[in-house]
Protein backbone atom coordinates (compact mmCIF):
# COMPACT_ATOMS: atom_id res chain seq x y z
CA UNK A 1 0.00 0.00 0.00
CA UNK A 2 1.18 3.58 -0.48
CA UNK A 3 0.88 4.61 2.85
CA UNK A 4 3.29 1.86 3.54
CA UNK A 5 6.00 2.95 1.07
CA UNK A 6 5.45 6.52 2.73
CA UNK A 7 6.37 5.44 6.05
CA UNK A 8 9.14 3.36 5.01
CA UNK A 9 10.79 6.01 3.11
CA UNK A 10 10.14 8.40 6.48
CA UNK A 11 11.65 5.72 8.54
CA UNK A 12 14.99 5.14 6.66
CA UNK A 13 14.81 8.95 6.26
CA UNK A 14 15.01 9.61 10.25
CA UNK A 15 18.08 6.94 10.28
CA UNK A 16 20.40 8.20 7.51
CA UNK A 17 19.53 12.29 8.49
CA UNK A 18 22.68 12.18 11.00
CA UNK A 19 24.87 9.46 9.33
CA UNK A 20 27.97 10.39 7.64
CA UNK A 21 27.90 9.14 3.97
CA UNK A 22 28.11 11.08 0.83
CA UNK A 23 25.75 8.59 -0.66
CA UNK A 24 22.81 9.58 1.60
CA UNK A 25 22.74 13.14 0.19
CA UNK A 26 20.18 12.31 -2.87
CA UNK A 27 17.71 10.35 -0.44
CA UNK A 28 17.69 12.90 1.88
CA UNK A 29 17.41 15.87 -0.81
CA UNK A 30 14.21 13.37 -1.97
CA UNK A 31 12.82 13.53 1.45
CA UNK A 32 13.41 17.37 1.57
CA UNK A 33 11.35 17.80 -1.20
CA UNK A 34 8.79 15.20 -0.02
CA UNK A 35 7.75 17.35 3.71
CA UNK A 36 7.88 20.61 1.68
CA UNK A 37 5.20 19.59 -0.88
CA UNK A 38 3.67 23.01 -1.72
CA UNK A 39 -0.02 23.27 -3.20
CA UNK A 40 1.02 26.63 -4.93
CA UNK A 41 -1.33 29.77 -4.93
CA UNK A 42 -4.65 30.94 -6.28
CA UNK A 43 -6.49 33.81 -5.39
CA UNK A 44 -8.60 33.29 -2.17
CA UNK A 45 -10.59 34.72 0.82
CA UNK A 46 -8.35 35.18 3.08
CA UNK A 47 -4.34 33.61 4.29
CA UNK A 48 -3.80 32.40 7.85
CA UNK A 49 -0.11 32.15 9.24
CA UNK A 50 0.16 29.17 11.82
CA UNK A 51 1.65 29.58 14.39
CA UNK A 52 5.26 28.57 14.33
CA UNK A 53 5.72 30.07 11.02
CA UNK A 54 6.36 33.76 13.53
CA UNK A 55 8.01 36.24 11.50
CA UNK A 56 8.60 34.65 8.26
CA UNK A 57 4.72 33.83 8.32
CA UNK A 58 3.63 37.44 8.59
CA UNK A 59 6.00 38.59 5.46
CA UNK A 60 4.00 36.17 3.44
CA UNK A 61 0.80 36.59 4.37
CA UNK A 62 1.82 40.87 3.76
CA UNK A 63 3.24 39.67 -0.10
CA UNK A 64 -0.02 37.83 -0.58
CA UNK A 65 -1.72 40.94 0.08
CA UNK A 66 0.93 42.83 -2.10
CA UNK A 67 0.04 41.11 -5.10
CA UNK A 68 -3.65 41.08 -4.59
CA UNK A 69 -3.86 37.28 -3.78
CA UNK A 70 -5.92 38.07 -0.55
CA UNK A 71 -7.74 40.37 1.08
CA UNK A 72 -8.25 39.40 4.35
CA UNK A 73 -5.57 37.53 6.67
CA UNK A 74 -4.98 36.57 9.99
CA UNK A 75 -2.31 34.72 12.32
CA UNK A 76 -2.59 31.68 14.85
CA UNK A 77 -1.63 32.89 18.32
CA UNK A 78 -0.82 30.07 21.07
CA UNK A 79 -1.78 30.15 24.65
CA UNK A 80 0.90 32.79 25.70
CA UNK A 81 3.59 31.63 28.30
CA UNK A 82 3.71 32.49 31.91
CA UNK A 83 6.65 34.70 31.26
CA UNK A 84 4.70 36.33 28.68
CA UNK A 85 2.06 37.36 30.59
CA UNK A 86 4.10 39.04 33.24
CA UNK A 87 5.91 41.16 30.58
CA UNK A 88 2.38 42.35 29.11
CA UNK A 89 1.35 42.63 33.09
CA UNK A 90 4.59 44.88 32.90
CA UNK A 91 3.73 46.74 29.93
CA UNK A 92 6.11 45.28 27.67
CA UNK A 93 4.65 43.04 24.53
CA UNK A 94 7.58 41.58 22.75
CA UNK A 95 5.25 39.73 19.96
CA UNK A 96 2.41 41.87 17.74
CA UNK A 97 1.95 40.18 14.71
CA UNK A 98 -1.10 42.69 13.93
CA UNK A 99 1.66 45.86 14.36
CA UNK A 100 4.22 43.53 12.39
CA UNK A 101 1.81 43.31 9.61
CA UNK A 102 0.18 46.69 9.78
CA UNK A 103 4.16 48.72 9.64
CA UNK A 104 4.38 46.01 6.07
CA UNK A 105 1.52 47.74 4.85
CA UNK A 106 -1.60 45.27 5.53
CA UNK A 107 -4.72 47.18 6.95
CA UNK A 108 -5.73 46.64 10.15
CA UNK A 109 -9.28 46.01 9.92
CA UNK A 110 -8.39 43.16 7.79
CA UNK A 111 -5.91 41.44 9.62
CA UNK A 112 -7.71 38.63 12.46
CA UNK A 113 -5.55 37.03 15.44
CA UNK A 114 -7.09 33.63 16.02
CA UNK A 115 -6.53 32.07 19.66
CA UNK A 116 -5.09 28.40 18.80
CA UNK A 117 -4.93 26.85 22.23
CA UNK A 118 -1.42 25.44 22.85
CA UNK A 119 -0.75 26.25 19.11
CA UNK A 120 0.10 22.47 17.83
CA UNK A 121 -1.28 21.45 14.80
CA UNK A 122 -4.10 19.47 15.85
CA UNK A 123 -5.03 22.81 17.72
CA UNK A 124 -3.94 24.78 14.89
CA UNK A 125 -6.65 22.86 12.86
CA UNK A 126 -9.58 23.18 15.04
CA UNK A 127 -9.40 27.32 15.35
CA UNK A 128 -9.03 27.40 11.38
CA UNK A 129 -12.46 25.40 11.21
CA UNK A 130 -13.55 27.05 13.66
CA UNK A 131 -12.80 30.28 12.05
CA UNK A 132 -13.53 29.43 8.49
CA UNK A 133 -17.10 28.55 9.65
CA UNK A 134 -17.97 31.43 11.34
CA UNK A 135 -16.01 34.22 8.34
CA UNK A 136 -18.31 31.81 6.14
CA UNK A 137 -14.28 31.77 4.38
CA UNK A 138 -14.56 29.39 0.74
CA UNK A 139 -11.33 29.67 -0.13
CA UNK A 140 -8.35 29.86 2.10
CA UNK A 141 -4.51 29.71 1.60
CA UNK A 142 -2.68 28.60 5.02
CA UNK A 143 0.85 29.74 5.53
CA UNK A 144 3.56 27.52 7.23
CA UNK A 145 7.54 26.47 7.95
CA UNK A 146 8.14 24.30 4.62
CA UNK A 147 8.80 20.85 6.64
CA UNK A 148 5.59 21.17 8.24
CA UNK A 149 3.43 21.68 4.54
CA UNK A 150 3.56 17.90 4.43
CA UNK A 151 2.20 17.20 7.94
CA UNK A 152 -0.23 19.71 7.97
CA UNK A 153 -2.04 19.21 4.60
CA UNK A 154 -3.09 16.18 6.15
CA UNK A 155 -4.27 16.73 9.33
CA UNK A 156 -6.27 19.81 7.49
CA UNK A 157 -7.88 17.31 4.75
CA UNK A 158 -9.05 15.25 7.70
CA UNK A 159 -10.69 18.42 9.76
CA UNK A 160 -12.29 20.28 6.71
CA UNK A 161 -15.38 18.56 5.45
CA UNK A 162 -15.33 17.25 1.68
CA UNK A 163 -17.21 20.16 -0.15
CA UNK A 164 -16.43 22.93 2.24
CA UNK A 165 -13.50 25.31 2.16
CA UNK A 166 -10.90 24.75 -0.62
CA UNK A 167 -7.44 24.97 1.66
CA UNK A 168 -3.84 25.36 -0.14
CA UNK A 169 -0.70 25.08 2.21
CA UNK A 170 1.62 27.11 1.08
CA UNK A 171 5.69 27.21 2.69
CA UNK A 172 6.98 30.47 3.83
CA UNK A 173 10.01 31.78 1.59
CA UNK A 174 11.95 33.43 4.56
CA UNK A 175 12.26 30.22 6.34
CA UNK A 176 15.48 28.34 7.24
CA UNK A 177 14.90 24.90 5.91
CA UNK A 178 15.89 24.43 2.65
CA UNK A 179 14.86 20.90 0.79
CA UNK A 180 18.23 20.97 -0.96
CA UNK A 181 20.07 21.01 2.23
CA UNK A 182 18.32 20.66 5.10
CA UNK A 183 20.86 17.94 6.95
CA UNK A 184 23.73 19.88 6.40
CA UNK A 185 22.77 22.66 9.04
CA UNK A 186 22.46 21.54 12.82
CA UNK A 187 19.03 24.17 13.52
CA UNK A 188 17.30 22.74 10.49
CA UNK A 189 18.52 18.88 10.73
CA UNK A 190 17.28 19.00 14.49
CA UNK A 191 13.61 20.41 13.06
CA UNK A 192 13.62 18.02 9.86
CA UNK A 193 14.44 14.66 12.50
CA UNK A 194 11.52 16.51 14.55
CA UNK A 195 9.08 16.82 11.90
CA UNK A 196 9.40 13.43 9.71
CA UNK A 197 8.77 11.68 12.87
CA UNK A 198 5.08 13.19 13.26
CA UNK A 199 4.94 13.16 9.98
CA UNK A 200 5.58 9.28 10.21
CA UNK A 201 3.71 8.89 13.37
CA UNK A 202 0.87 10.84 11.29
CA UNK A 203 0.72 7.89 8.86
CA UNK A 204 0.85 5.11 11.03
CA UNK A 205 -2.30 6.84 12.95
CA UNK A 206 -3.88 7.85 9.83
CA UNK A 207 -2.81 5.56 6.66
CA UNK A 208 -5.18 6.99 4.19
Amino acid sequence: MKYRSTSAILLFAVAFAGAGSVARDPFLRSVGHLMTADDGLEPADAAIATAEAGSAGELELADLVDRHLVGRVAVLIPDPSPGSLELRRRGIVTEDPRGTLTALGVRPDTIALIPANEGGTSDGAEALVAWCQAERIRRLIVVTNADHVRRLRRVLSRSFEPGGTRVRVHSVQYGAFRASDWWQNRRTLRSGIIELQKLLLDYVRHPL
